[in-house]
């Protein structure tokens, strides 16, 4: 697209198609003189973000005691001029001296002990936050809270940073068991997950889950309303869809409720994710059926989310049930729902006690209404929703954005996640006390942190040295064998033993109905990522470029279940499957033949921002003869550093930092390291300025795996801030560093 930068500057952005790289387009660019002046490839900072710079200039930032004369001097001789004396004292955008680039221009300021910093002269386009343009939106108060009812400005779950990270993925479910829903409802109807012949209406015979009550439409439009089409409310996970199962809540059939929990958790096998939110209670208490039912989806990977209760005491069964998340009320000015809470409602107060999770908006909720004058309020919305029946399908639908951004998560960690993430003392200092407490449980749910708590992983290494546990591995076709497994026959990893084999397990030819692949597990990509690993092969080919058994590298996002060829930049492919039947398509490039131990490299530009997993598929063309097989190792996938505009693959060598864990983090993360051989170690923590707010001189240590953890303080023992850090290794010569997100 094209960007009018400033009044002297129009910039396009182009993305790299194919196979050609981004200096060779720059290059092409470069070449229609009439028309571009200069055009460069753009660079990925150390957080993963894609930067664009104007490569004939930069900025500095001259230190407090330079005047303005001495500054111009600098400039001058630097073979610079001033292209913008800036309002800023001492920060000037100067040219870049003639056969100088800009990165050697930055490195040259930063010599000068009177520069407080240099930076290419960035250009940033559509920083603006994602604000929805349904016309309710702005009385969506627990979304964004701007003091709507005279309440407190910023008491709300951060929902626009949450979108602009993840609105959610239509394989995630969140199933909304309740009165039924409006399923003609204009802001409801697209999200709507098909039904086929599936019977949803387990409160009577007619199997279709039409709303008769007005509660299920509401608490549906909280989750899932469509966003941006000009209409109503938009819900918190607008991108996933909903199953609307109905029941009766009237006249208490709890058999008819644990059969609808029994058929959501039946289902959740089909899906990326699937949450139950349940904004009901059973008001006699205990019911065998209902909590078997909770133990079954539990068992099966669903997240349950239930409605604590209005009675401002107990928490209510089923939410009292240790399977799950008990989710009460908060007001606009983040306190605890209670009778005398600022929101004025003083007939009703959130449920409490030591099964309570996490509190969430709850009073006052605009949300969708039965439509044609049927509903609550004689129109298609309806403004004033409220009780924790309003707050259970916002955090439901917030562990839905949870499951969209890594669907990998087990239902454990989603609610982990959900707890870990929710802002804890923010309520009155009597009731929500540091840490967890009964009146407001772990806090109240924060969608933005919750979503970079489940997203935060850019990058995977494995040398599968440690039993492989994150992969899987499948036989495709029928009749087909898998044959792939942990093998120490070969090994790349430097001191290692294993890696893993698509082949005989003794050692002999692989067989004739070979089809298998080797999946990574889902990964979360950050800009620019690259797929780099090692791979030897030993497979028939007859001669030449012509396949007999090979292996392609294969990817599919969570959006998709169909599986693309991923061509390497680096070791590409060098055969051509051109046989009419077998596992690969006419005329598939392959990787065929023998050769020994090649590293591959793959860009994933074009997966920015995806949940991403890959795999290596083998087959054999079913016949004699065959060969050892394929093995993989030292695979990672990781995004290069800011300086890294030379392509320099990261090797694994005599330091390898692995990914902290826990990663986002508030209480403490582990820093793992392996050395190959013996070693000087100095650990540092860094902020975004460069500043080292912690480290750790570890002295000579011997090869292996070391470990240090960090607790987010501070050298002198005080906390530090919530944001980014970074946790840098420097063995000897050798410095690695690795992202780290400290939450408060």
């Amino acid at each position: 697209p094209a960007h009018p930068f400033d009044p002297r500057t129009r910039s396009e952005v182009f993305r790299v198609d194919g196979e050609e790289s981004a200096a060779e387009l720059a290059r092409r660019l470069a070449a229609r003189e009439a028309l571009v002046r200069v055009a460069v490839p753009a660079v990925v900072d150390q957080e993963g973000f894609t930067k664009y710079f104007l490569p004939g200039e930069t900025t500095v930032q001259f230190r407090n005691h330079v005047s303005h004369e001495d500054a111009l001097r600098k400039i001058d001789a630097a073979g610079s001029a001033v292209i913008h004396d800036h309002w800023t004292p001492g920060y000037y955008t100067v040219s870049v001296p003639a056969g100088t680039t800009v990165f050697d221009a930055v490195r040259s300021w930063y010599e000068d002990p009177d520069v407080l910093f240099s930076e290419p002269s960035y250009m940033l386009y559509d920083d603006a936050l994602h604000t929805p343009n349904d016309p309710m939106f702005d009385e969506q108060w627990g979304l964004r809270n701007t003091g709507q009812y005279d309440g407190t400005p910023g008491a709300d779950v951060e929902a626009e940073l949450a979108w602009d990270l993840q609105k959610g993925i239509p394989s995630v479910i969140v199933c909304v068991i309740d009165t039924g829903m409006d399923l003609q409802h204009e802001d409801l109807v697209d999200n709507l997950l098909p039904r086929g012949d599936e019977d949803w209406d387990f409160a009577s015979a007619d199997g279709s889950p039409d709303d008769t009550g007005n509660h299920g439409t509401a608490c549906s439009g909280i989750a899932v309303a469509v966003q941006d089409n000009g209409l109503g409310v938009t819900g918190i996970a607008p991108g996933c869809r909903i199953m609307p199962l109905r029941i009766n809540l009237a006249s208490g059939q709890n058999q008819n409720r644990a059969d609808a929990i029994n058929y959501a958790a039946s289902r959740r096998a089909e899906f990326d994710g699937l949450v139950m939110s349940c904004s009901w209670r059973m008001s006699t208490g205990d019911f065998t059926a209902v909590q078997n039912a909770l133990v079954n989806a539990d068992a099966l990977d669903c997240v349950t989310v239930f409605a604590s209760g209005n009675s401002d005491n107990d928490v209510n069964y089923p939410a009292a049930y240790p399977e799950t998340i008990a989710c009460g009320a908060s007001s606009m000015c983040d306190e605890r729902k209670t009778f005398d809470s600022c929101d004025g409602e003083n007939f009703w107060g959130s449920c409490w006690g030591p099964e309570l999770d996490v509190v969430a908006p709850g009073v006052k909720i605009a949300t969708t209404d039965r439509s044609g004058g049927v509903g609550y309020s004689g129109g298609d919305y309806y403004s004033s929703f409220n009780g924790t029946s309003s707050a259970t399908p916002l955090a439901a639908g917030i562990c839905a954005l949870i499951w969209s951004a890594n669907p990998g998560l087990s239902a454990h960690e989603v609610r982990s996640i959900l707890q870990e993430s929710a802002e804890d003392q923010v309520g009155p200092p009597d009731e929500d006390t540091p840490g967890w407490d009964p009146y407001m449980g772990h806090g109240r749910v924060n969608a933005y942190q919750a979503v970079l708590m489940a997203s935060v992983y850019e990058d995977f290494e494995d040398d599968m040295e440690s039993g492989g546990d994150d992969w899987s591995h499948a036989a495709i076709g029928e009749g087909t064998e898998d044959a792939w497994h942990l093998s120490q026959q070969r090994n790349h990893t430097e001191g290692g033993n294993t890696s893993y084999k698509s082949g005989d397990p003794d050692g002999g030819p692989y067989g004739t109905e070979i089809h298998a692949a080797l999946e990574s597990p889902w990964i979360q990509l950050g800009a620019n990522g690259r797929l780099i690993f090692w791979h030897w092969m030993d497979a028939y080919s007859p001669g030449g470029d012509t396949a007999g058994d090979a292996g392609v590298l294969e990817i599919r996002t969570n959006e998709s279940e169909t599986w693309a060829l991923l061509h390497p930049t680096i070791g590409s492919y060098r055969h051509v499957w051109r046989a009419l039947a077998g596992p690969f398509f006419l005329l598939n490039p392959v990787w065929s033949g023998s050769f020994g131990w090649n590293q591959v490299m793959a860009e994933l530009d074009d997966y920015e921002g995806k949940t991403i997993r890959f795999r290596f598929r083998f087959g054999s063309r079913g016949e004699e003869p065959t060969g050892e097989g394929w093995y993989v190792d030292d695979v990672q996938v990781w995004v290069p550093d800011p300086a890294g505009v030379d392509e320099t693959v990261r090797p694994f060598g005599d330091l390898r930092l692995a990914a902290p864990r826990p990663n986002p983090f508030a209480a403490g993360t582990t820093i793992s390291y392996r050395l190959g051989r013996e070693l000087p170690v100095t650990v540092s923590i860094v902020d975004v300025a460069g500043r080292t707010v912690r480290s750790w001189d570890r002295g000579s240590e011997i090869a292996g795996e070391h470990a240090i953890v960090w607790d987010g303080t501070d050298g002198a023992g005080r906390p530090a801030g919530a944001g980014i850090y970074f946790a840098n290794v420097r063995a000897g010569r050798l410095t690695e560093g690795r992202r780290l997100v400290l939450l408060r």
